[in-house]
């Protein structure tokens, strides 16, 4: 890597802690070097600003680059860009016996039309270690002060065109850069928290017992804390392991008037570090390990996620302890989070997609409390606190928990990590499931039409909803459903009409908080064809429930649905998700690999049948989103 390429990994890190100010200047900031054309590179700041304070935004801008200009990187800075670095080369290397052809082909066309040396990844490592290990401070700051030269320097500013925009003149951002080279300036402040991230380790727990699922080599261990472990050695990655782990009850037990706070508690907790470091401290400890962990509360479950290389393995296992032990929710990243959320409200009501999909929420729901859109009201009932406390709460049992770790490691290896940081978790012994909290869509045929934007545009959305029972065989039907579905209409409406660019259709099965549908048909067209082009669709559906699917399209269906399984059971994300949803849902977990009987034997009548019954008319949502006229 060349000495220029090391130190907008500096300045992209100080911008991310600008936007974690309780009062930010920009609501997001990016920094990085870019080939403007092959023979020019330009080194880049971009930021999206309030709309009211431009100004404040552009000044942070010129500022940094100035204090760069002046002052350069620490030595500690230096230190974790390399290892930033040099970990990106190493996982390379680890990966290049599984690396996808694409990657190689892109390389390829790199090295014709730009002249990219290829010597190849081992020689490349090599490289980037002797380079890394040669390059000075003082180097890496020379190259920025002349990346950052205020002589040579292009600022363009974008805005949009609507009433009571104020965009400043070509005079006046003259003079804002002019002012930035003459205000005050401090040096810049490294703020680096130097602690473990676990001061004292937990006592580990123990696994209680063992079973092996010898058809899918997948090993289930119990918990002295109750928790249930699923894993799945892989040599699918060399340099991966994933985990997910969820506990059934998520933010549906919370009463209707807390809601607020437990919807946004993962966004203010994940945003605020872990245990003693705060969320700048913690990126700057992580720096050259690959170990990752974030949580998140959805209506019916608590949910963990990350991912680790093997080599970092105690780092990542440390994190997932952190996120149930000691999770923060800072003062001062709350207010930043508050600041941009005030932004983002303020640009929905200037979107029109926004716009359609808020009220459609609104509508669908009967402005039901739990499905409001996000709006001033919303951003009044957040409550840091609560939902600190809420987080708490929905963590504080680990032994209900179902965790599922897949990819590169070894049973022996991996098991005093599980003990020492999982089977170590608090387990109260609850028992709990998510609750129905009286949020049905509504019954019924409706049409709605949103005016909005001045584009010549028209967005169609189409919904169907339901109870019903749940079982994993019409789970499979209504997917064979929608794939089928989907192709008669791009035909129709695309390929036949003219009449979009795309159409999307989706479908869902949910078992809680009791079993129901929704499925959905999505397109873009001309405003003046919307009617027309909804009641092709609505007889291609109909079609689909008396005659069912061509033949050609059930043998479509049907090879598409084994090549993705075929490729799906070499990858590690596909049985990660895969285990996690079987435990979830009481199915036997071998029976996975059964998957390919269930296109083998799709017949026409069973597609068709899913389609009368998830595609019925019954209950049926069409809502049109025009431009205004």
């Amino acid at each position: 890597p060349p000495r220029s390429t090391l130190f907008p990994y500096t300045t992209l890190f100080r911008s991310d802690e600008q936007v974690r100010q309780a009062d930010p200047p920009f609501l997001f900031a990016g920094v990085g070097e870019m080939g403007l054309t092959r023979t020019k590179d330009v080194y880049l700041q971009t930021a999206v600003v309030r709309e009211n304070d431009p100004a404040r935004g552009l000044t942070a801008l010129l500022l940094e680059a100035r204090r760069v200009n002046r002052d350069g990187f620490g030595a500690a800075e230096l230190q974790r860009a390399k290892a930033r670095i040099l970990r990106a080369y190493e996982q390379s290397f680890n990966e290049r016996d599984k690396t996808p052809s694409a990657s190689y082909a892109d390389e390829y066309v790199r090295h014709f039309l730009e002249g990219e040396a290829v010597p190849g990844i081992a020689r490349e490592l090599e490289l980037a270690r002797q380079f890394l290990a040669d390059i000075s401070l003082d180097e890496v700051n020379r190259a920025a002060a002349q990346w950052t030269d205020p002589t040579n320097r292009v600022v363009l500013f974008s805005a949009p065109g609507k009433a009571g925009t104020t965009v400043p003149s070509q005079d006046e951002i003259l003079a804002l850069v002019q002012a930035a080279e003459r205000a005050p300036l401090e040096a810049y402040t490294d703020n680096v928290e130097e602690a473990p991230l676990l001061t004292q380790l937990p006592e580990p727990g123990r696994v209680t017992s063992e079973l092996f699922h010898e058809r899918i080599d997948v090993t289930e261990w119990r918990l002295s804390n109750g928790a249930r472990v699923l894993l799945k050695p892989t040599q699918f990655k060399n340099d991966q392991l994933l985990l997910r782990g969820s506990s059934p009850g998520g933010h549906s037990l919370v009463p209707d008037h807390q809601f607020v706070p437990a919807s946004t508690a993962s966004t203010i907790i994940s945003q605020s570090g872990l245990g003693a470091f705060n969320a700048t401290q913690l990126e700057k400890k992580l720096a050259g390990k690959i170990a990752r962990a974030s949580t998140h509360l959805d209506s019916q479950f608590e949910n963990i996620s990350g991912f680790a290389s093997p080599d970092d393995l105690e780092t990542f296992f440390q994190l997932v302890n952190l996120r149930f032990t000691a999770p923060r929710a800072d003062e001062e990243i709350y207010r930043s989070l508050l600041t941009r959320l005030q932004e983002t409200v303020q640009n929905r009501r200037n979107d029109p997609e926004a716009v359609f999909a808020d009220t459609l929420e609104v509508a669908l729901y009967r402005n039901h409390p739990r499905h409001q859109p996000l709006s001033p009201d919303t951003l009044e009932r957040m409550d840091r606190e609560r939902s600190l406390q809420i987080y708490r709460e929905r963590f504080a049992d680990a032994g209900d928990f179902t965790f599922v770790i897949v990819g590169n490691f070894t049973l022996d290896r991996i098991r005093p990590f599980v003990e020492r940081y999982l089977a170590s978790l608090p387990a109260t012994g609850r028992q709990e499931t998510g609750r129905f909290n009286n949020d049905d869509p509504v019954r019924g045929q409706h049409t709605l039409t949103v005016h909005r934007g001045i584009e010549p545009k028209g967005t169609v959305q189409i919904l169907f909803t339901g109870g019903t029972e749940w079982n994993d065989q019409d789970r499979y039907a209504l997917r064979a459903a929608v794939d089928v579905l989907r192709i008669r209409l791009r035909e129709a409406l695309r390929e036949d009409l003219g009449g979009v660019y795309g159409v999307g259709v989706s479908g869902n099965l949910n078992r809680w908080p009791k079993g129901a549908f929704a499925t959905a048909i999505q397109f873009g067209c001309d405003p003046t064809r919307a009617d027309d082009l909804i009641q092709v669709a609505l007889k291609e559906i109909a079609d689909l429930q008396e005659n069912g699917p061509s033949e050609v399209n059930l043998a479509k269906i049907r090879e598409q649905h084994l090549r993705e399984f075929e490729i799906g059971i070499k990858e590690n994300a596909f049985w990660l998700n895969n285990l996690l949803f079987r435990a979830q849902h009481d199915l036997p977990l071998a029976e996975l690999l059964d998957f390919p009987e269930k296109p083998r034997n799709l017949t026409a009548d069973a597609v068709s049948r899913a389609a009368r019954k998830y595609f019925a008319a019954e209950n049926r949502f069409i809502e049109i989103g025009r431009a205004h006229v």
